[in-house]
């Protein structure tokens, strides 16, 4: 909801829900089906947000507001074992309000340079903790000479809640957790920097930008964690299932090329980035960082788009990517109870496996025909034309033999469909 309040004042009223769940059984039931791992997640809020835009000059704009959410988290891991009647779980369901105050200030000069400057100041309120955290930001441009510009910022960010990705192979989807902060596991702090340059011609464009990341007070699983969870032991506790004072850093840069104009468009787009963290217990056999689950150093993207005449355009755009990482699993052993025959995997190292890289190919051919109100586009398109089986999913498989093992799944297999629109 929008209003104006004066003639330099402008406010800005904003309401939104959520309601998002996930359950998924356990991958590797087929081995022992009498056992199986059921993560229950959801993450359920609301969130009310004012803000208010003045401009004080032409050159000169103020933003400011208050943002109130409330959250209603479940990340539970539940044990149930249909040979046994006890029913064991841990679970670490969060209920938070939050409370937050940010404005920021825009102020450019003589149309060369512009600097906006901003400060937000977060709170989260749980029945036993509380956190604040002070955000400052910085960002700038700079006209070095006609369509060639120098950008950078800088900033500071705190999280209330952390992402565990899970990467001991059982799934490399939906195998995520959100952890909320606590006493012993303090709000996840990242420092940013970046520097660019922006080069727009009359045709074309072409930029480059780079980054450097600095985290602290992250989360990551132990060896008990990849060893225990959904396999059959005793639940841990949480300070002794995940390491809570993990800490990484991150780099990248980007590269881009854009054909604007013309019969003939498109871009090509190349990132380099890599992500490391490090455990700080000793539970593994290694020493100093290890990349990250989502370090995939190289990313590359064509599109291409084509006019044939007024009312036919041909476009297909290919990517590719670096596949992640997993653990994967060095050996395994049987456990001393003889009720518990599922195998204990052990794990050596984090991320000692990269999965192989993911690329499609997609296209379309549109046919567009103006009527007297409206115009009519059929749409021919194919997704994934060359039928490449990407890693879906990645579940440990223990044979007859004793070899573990990795099984890949693919998704969407070569997708052809046609579409039929109107615009008026």
């Amino acid at each position: 909801m929008n209003r104006q309040l004066s003639n330099k004042l402008f406010a800005n009223l904003n309401l939104n829900f959520n309601n998002y769940s996930v359950f998924e059984s356990d991958p590797l039931n087929k081995i022992q089906p009498t056992r199986s791992y059921n993560p229950e997640i959801y993450i359920r809020g609301c969130t009310a947000r004012v803000l208010f835009d003045f401009y004080p000059s032409y050159n000169h704009t103020l933003n400011f507001g208050l943002e109130s959410n409330y959250f209603d988290l479940k990340p539970e891991f539940e044990k149930r074992f249909s040979s046994q009647a006890n029913n064991q779980q841990n679970s670490l369901r969060t209920k938070a309000l939050g409370v937050n105050v940010f404005a920021e200030d825009k102020i450019e000069f003589n149309n060369a340079f512009n600097i906006t400057a901003g400060i937000r100041v977060n709170s989260s309120l749980r029945k036993a903790y509380q956190f604040f955290s002070l955000q400052p930001r910085l960002t700038f441009s700079l006209l070095l000479k006609e369509n060639l510009a120098l950008k950078g910022s800088a900033s500071k960010m705190n999280q209330f809640f952390h992402l565990m990705a899970f990467n001991n192979a059982i799934s490399i989807v939906d195998n995520e957790m959100w952890i909320p902060s606590s006493d012993k596991l303090k709000p996840q702090t990242v420092y940013e920097g970046s520097i660019g340059i922006d080069w727009q011609l009359e045709k074309w464009g072409f930029s480059f930008n780079s980054y450097h990341k600095n985290f602290s007070s992250l989360v990551s699983q132990g060896q008990s964690f990849l060893s225990n969870v959904g396999l059959g032991n005793e639940p841990n506790k949480f300070e002794n299932i995940f390491d809570l004072r993990s800490k990484g850093y991150g780099y990248g840069f980007e590269f881009s090329v854009n054909k604007k104009q013309g019969k003939m468009r498109g871009w090509i787009n190349y990132t380099y980035s890599r992500s490391f963290r490090k455990i700080l217990n000793s539970e593994f056999n290694q020493e100093g960082y290890h990349p990250y689950r989502f370090d995939r150093p190289h990313d590359l993207s064509v599109v291409f788009m084509q006019d044939f005449g007024k009312n036919i355009t041909f476009s297909f755009s290919w990517f590719c990517s670096s596949g992640e990482n997993i653990t994967r699993s060095s050996r395994f052993y049987l456990p001393t109870d003889p009720l518990d025959t599922y195998p204990i995997l052990t794990f050596e190292k984090v991320n000692n496996y990269r999965l192989s890289s993911a690329h499609r190919l997609d296209f379309s051919i549109n046919f567009r025909k103006k009527k007297k109100h409206w115009v009519r586009i059929w749409a021919v398109n194919c997704y994934n034309a060359y039928r490449k089986k990407n890693v879906y999913q990645a579940n440990i498989v223990v044979e007859e033999n004793g070899r573990v093992s990795i099984e890949k799944r693919s998704l969407f297999d070569i997708t052809p469909s046609i579409k039929y629109r109107m615009e008026f």
